[in-house]
């Protein structure tokens, strides 16, 4: 568990539960594209009733972004925004140097866009590097003074209401069940301030450009992520497998034809060794396919799955008949990728194939992830 200085000034702010409401009104558009997006700030501690003043402002029109910042308040209203946003639907973004604890943080949560199936919907929402982001378990309102033990249950019984409300909708966020555990379930805040939190919660990080090239640990932490997403640092073994395995890069990168990045976008895939299958050295071993593409001169990553294979050779010969003939539009791996999709809401981009976080060890801090990138490409070789 972590102790920091801002953990615990977000306890004190949450602590204090200020009673104004928060002010909620229309800013200037956001332009995105050809676009103007409709924009709209709520800013303070959250207070009965504005859910209803925020409904009355965004566009029946779709598209609306929610700037959102401040700590304290109501968590029943701020579950009532959040399911307002997941319904209109509206995007949710936390701007540069901005936070948004406690209450604030529940509300972000609704933020949901269309998705590119016809009454689909999907998590849009995003922080910038500098923001911040913080969970904390509804407090107990007790009295100031007499404090009884009616009181003190009536206080306990209404916050695992709360708790009981957010767990029951968690779903409809995206949120899996240790994810929504830790939103709600300790006293400790919770700071979304790594790659990992990012992933494990559904959000994206502000304006994080693609790097110029991928480098082989990129992909590896791409492929760490998608098997299993984790702050923890993962060891050396996928280094000790390809030293068994006398992988090389040059030998396990070649060109695929696929329609994963588009029609007729040509990829390369890397077939990187992951783990091994069993404990018996004959079991073989589980590898990770990784594709990159060019599109629009953007570099595309994506990471499309594990397969099995006996030997190097076997997952080189299964990688290269991935996307063939017999294996529809898309080939079936044995254990797919597990990375979240969204839609950064400033860009509208589907950042599926991408998943810019993910190219980076999970204890990355948020303002160090561009940096991180920068420094692969200057000191590795590109796959």
């Amino acid at each position: 568990m972590r102790s920091t200085i801002d953990q615990l000034l977000l306890a004190a702010m949450l602590a204090a539960s200020p009673a104004a409401a928060a002010d909620i009104k229309e800013a200037a558009p956001i332009p995105i594209g050809d676009e103007q997006v409709q924009k709209i700030v709520l800013s303070g501690p959250i207070a009965p009733g504005d859910a209803d003043k925020l409904k009355k402002l965004i566009s029946d029109q779709g598209g609306t972004i929610v700037a959102l910042s401040g700590e304290g308040g109501d968590y029943s209203e701020a579950l009532a925004i959040a399911k307002l946003l997941h319904e209109t639907p509206a995007m949710t973004i936390v701007e540069d140097g901005a936070a948004c604890l406690g209450p604030c943080a529940i509300a972000f949560l609704g933020g949901t866009g269309e998705a590119e199936e016809e009454l689909d919907s999907g998590v849009a929402r995003s922080i910038a590097p500098t923001a911040r982001l913080g969970f904390l378990a509804p407090p107990l309102a007790l009295p100031d003074s007499g404090l009884t033990k009616q009181n003190a249950e009536e206080a306990y019984g209404k916050a695992l209401a709360t708790v009981g409300e957010f767990l029951r909708a968690s779903k409809d966020y995206s949120l899996d069940a240790a994810a929504a555990a830790d939103v709600v379930g300790s006293s400790q805040p919770y700071l979304v301030n790594d790659a990992y939190r990012l992933a494990h919660l559904g959000v994206e990080v502000q304006k994080l450009a693609p790097p110029a090239a991928l480098t082989l640990s990129m992909a590896k932490n791409l492929c760490q992520a998608g098997w299993q997403n984790t702050e923890k640092d993962p060891g050396n073994g996928v280094d000790q497998l390809m030293t068994k395995l006398n992988w090389k890069a040059t030998d396990a990168t070649f060109v695929a034809k696929t329609d994963y990045f588009g029609d007729g976008v040509e990829v390369k895939r890397t077939v990187v060794p992951f783990d091994s299958a069993g404990d018996d050295p004959d079991a073989g071993y589980d590898f990770c396919l990784v594709d990159q593409a060019k599109v629009d001169n953007v570099l595309q990553v994506g990471c499309r799955g594990f397969i099995y294979g006996q030997t190097l050779d076997d997952a080189l010969q299964r990688a290269r008949d991935f996307d063939g003939p017999d294996a529809g539009t898309y080939g079936e791996p044995d254990q797919d990728c597990t990375l979240p999709s969204g839609t950064e809401p400033l860009t509208l981009d589907q950042t599926t194939p991408q998943n810019r976080w993910a190219l980076v060890p999970g204890k990355t801090p948020l303002d160090k992830i561009a940096q991180t990138l920068a420094d692969y490409v200057a000191k590795e070789p590109a796959l």
